[in-house]
């Protein structure tokens, strides 16, 4: 057994304390790291649409775009348009409105959910009645609005109709205010998706579809009424009318924000949500779910349990990805002109980002190239517009982006045309071969040129010797002392022996030597000092 120290033991005990706090740290970090995408797989639905509001992207979908009937989601346009004619300043939130016997008998007695029912002569505001609409679903109130906004409840289907067409609405087809079912009435999931997404733009649209309660005091003809919503994702009420049935499970979801319920023997359970967490928004569109009785005896309200259950997968599963950058090439696209450049790089001129799943990247998506010409004439300039790419995901569009030259490409020189012309494609060779021969050529030149130089030099000196006369006269300079002694010559050239014979400047100059240079001195024959003669004395011989 190994006994430790007190500081020893201090010491591990510290270090155990860091290592606990930075897993407490780090944990979390790990934890939130988004993680590995999960397919969702089929949802037990007749139609189901998942889009991510923000850019529109469509994250899951099943047979979004099969001709559906959309029940009680239908008032999510009826409920828009009376906004925006409040928005216009047609109508107002405040406005009374007396209702009239036609309207409030115009629909079934099981279309109106308000309890208790609104009653011919009632005086009611449009923002009560919208809540009865949107909450309570409320067929009758539906029609009151819409003969309140457009004259007529004929005339309000007609711009519905109109207003869907302006959404970009396809296979969609109204005809009344509330989706109570008739054969003509229909749509599909994603044009529902296209009028909840312009709705929930609209500050008062998604402040009263988000309501949980809402409570319309005392009128005129009834007593105080609370309206309760019928999206369970809000919360399920405490005193649900199928207070006799259990459900499998609280369907409240803390992230929904709205939006509407819908019901019909045709259409089944419908359902569109939105919900919003993490700065992301989500659109769930459920159609023609049905109701199941789980082995325990409790009861399953699809339309709640998927719609649920998509939402949360949107947000585990995806995430904001820059999936392209203006440096990547995405494509090339050939060069007419540009010698040995057969090609220019293509890319974007913005990068793009999209909601993905996690681990995606652009590869993975599917992409259509679409080029202005089958080839460019050089010179090409960077930055020149040249095409654009289209981006899919599950044959939705996600992003078109324009496409530019990633770089110059000169025109070919004559030289680089010749070298193509005789060598191909393929020009490294050749164009090796080529360099040197220019550089052999190039070193020839500069060896004519300096042999040129040199000869042009040696004329040059040679012309300078010829001009310069053979003797100097002298001068008055004193001539360079020599140390080698001349040889005895018996005939003396006065030149000569000027340049042959030593002075002796410490010699006093004799008068008639003086022919000779101021510091001349009489010339004597050579050997005679060795034999005492007398050098100063001897007479000179011409």
């Amino acid at each position: 057994m190994v006994h430790m120290g007190r500081p020893a033991l201090y010491k591990s005990a510290a270090l155990a304390l860091l290592l606990a706090v930075l897993l407490t740290i780090f944990a979390p970090c790990a934890l939130a790291y988004e993680q590995e995408y999960q397919p969702f797989g089929e949802a037990d639905l007749k139609c189901a649409l998942l889009v991510d509001d923000d850019t529109g992207e469509v994250l899951f979908e099943q047979n979004a775009y099969e001709v559906s009937y959309p029940a009680s989601t239908t008032k999510m346009l009826t409920a828009l348009m009376v906004i925006e004619a409040v928005e216009q300043g047609k109508i107002g939130f405040d406005d009374v409105i007396v209702l009239q016997r036609k309207l409030v008998d115009s629909v079934m007695w099981d279309a109106s959910h308000v309890s208790p029912r609104v009653k011919a002569d009632e005086k009611l505001t449009v923002e009560q009645l919208l809540h009865c609409v949107m909450i309570e679903s409320d067929c009758a109130a539906c029609n009151i609005l819409a003969d309140y906004v457009a004259g007529s409840v004929d005339a309000f289907v007609q711009q519905m109709n109109s207003r869907a067409v302006a959404l970009g609405c396809t296979d969609t087809n109204f005809v009344n205010t509330h989706g109570y079912p008739n054969d003509n009435h229909y749509t599909t999931a994603y044009s529902l998706y296209l009028i909840a997404s312009e709705a929930m733009k609209h500050p008062d649209f998604a402040r009263i579809v988000s309501t949980k309660e809402y409570i319309i005091p005392k009128t005129n003809l009834t007593r105080q009424r609370t309206l309760r919503n019928t999206n369970w994702l809000l919360g399920m009420p405490s005193d649900i009318s199928e207070s006799d049935i259990k459900y499998d499970t609280d369907y409240y979801y803390e992230y929904c924000v709205g939006i509407k319920t819908g019901y019909a023997s045709a259409a089944g359970s419908c359902l569109a949500s939105c919900a919003k967490k993490d700065g992301r928004t989500l659109i769930c569109i459920v159609l023609g779910a049905e109701g199941m009785t789980l082995p325990d005896g409790t009861t399953r309200r699809r339309s709640f349990y998927e719609s649920r259950r998509l939402l949360q997968w949107g947000f585990d599963n995806f995430s904001r990805q820059t999936y392209i950058t203006t440096s990547d090439i995405v494509g090339q696209m050939p060069v007419r002109g540009g010698g040995r450049i057969e090609s220019v790089g293509l890319r974007p001129v913005s990068s793009a980002d999209a909601m993905l799943p996690n681990g995606m990247d652009y590869t993975d998506l599917e992409s259509e190239l679409l080029l202005k010409m089958d080839s460019v004439a050089a010179p090409v300039y960077s930055g020149m517009e040249l095409g654009e790419l289209k981006l899919y995901r599950n044959e939705n569009l996600i992003a078109t982006l324009k496409l530019v030259a990633s770089e110059d490409v000169a025109e070919a020189s004559t030289l680089d045309l010749i070298v193509l012309r005789l060598f191909g494609k393929d020009t490294t060779t050749a164009l090796m071969t080529v360099n040197l021969v220019m550089l052999v050529i190039a070193g020839l030149w500069a060896l004519i040129l300096g042999m040129r130089r040199a000869n042009r030099r040696g004329e040059a000196q040679v012309e300078a010797s010829l001009a310069r006369p053979l003797a100097q006269p002298l001068t008055g300079r004193e001539p360079p002392r020599r140390t080698r002694q001349p040889q005895y010559y018996s005939d003396y050239d006065p030149y000569y022996e000027e340049e042959q014979y030593t002075y002796d400047r410490q010699q006093p100059r004799e008068p008639q030597y003086a022919q000779y240079g101021s510091q001349s001195r009489p010339l004597q024959p050579l050997g005679s000092r060795s034999h005492g003669d007398d050098y100063d004395n001897y007479p000179r011989r011409w």
